[in-house]
């Protein structure tokens, strides 16, 4: 599997801006090309926060976030990770305190599906990174390349691995929709995806 980052190709929302904000926060964000030690500089304020548009849905694979690279790398420690389709219901992907100084990796293999991501930095607090990475697998990176895509079908000599995730995909989808059916909500979660830091 070749994973490629889509960042670049994305767009994103700031909460606020701040006196050491410029007009190429944007881009640097989303391509890491800043001569600085931080791509954006939010505004002091409560729970500042990013959303990072990718266009449309895809089955992301992970979500790599990079510190600031100079100092103050303790502002984003308490960080909260959500993601969505519509930019109304988020899923919650990761909450709490995590130190890294390097990069978090938020690990979904390509079994949530999102066009939308949210990073929020917890508290009255001013928020600064360096980059963002959002990894697809380059070819399978939504659910009907999944299933129509001729390495994958069974008995095709294609990609076992991959034809797991098909089925356990379907099946998270078949219990989400049973779930509903019961409560009259969607199953709401609590971000038990793999995560890593790098100090």
């Amino acid at each position: 599997m070749t994973l490629i980052n889509i960042a670049p190709k994305a767009t994103v929302e700031f909460s606020s801006k701040s006196k050491w904000s410029t007009p190429e926060d944007q881009n640097s964000l989303l391509t890491g090309n800043c001569a600085r030690g931080y791509s954006f500089h939010s505004d002091l304020e409560q729970d500042p926060w990013i959303v990072v548009d990718l266009k449309k849905p895809y089955l992301i694979e992970q979500i790599v976030v990079f510190n600031r690279r100079d100092c103050v790398k303790f502002k984003a420690f308490q960080l909260e990770v959500r993601i969505s389709t519509d930019k109304v219901n988020f899923e919650l992907i990761h909450k709490g305190f995590m130190p890294f100084t390097d990069k978090a990796v938020f690990n979904l293999s390509g079994l949530k599906k999102a066009r939308y991501i949210k990073l929020t930095a917890e508290g009255y607090t001013f928020f600064h990174l360096h980059k963002i990475e959002v990894l697809v697998d380059e070819n399978d990176n939504d659910e009907t390349s999944r299933l129509l895509a001729p390495s994958l079908c069974v008995g095709g000599g294609g990609d076992q691995s991959a034809q797991f995730r098909v089925v356990l995909y379907r099946i998270m989808q078949i219990y989400a929709a049973v779930s509903e059916s019961f409560s009259g909500k969607a199953p709401q979660h609590e971000g038990n995806n793999p995560v890593s830091a790098q100090l």
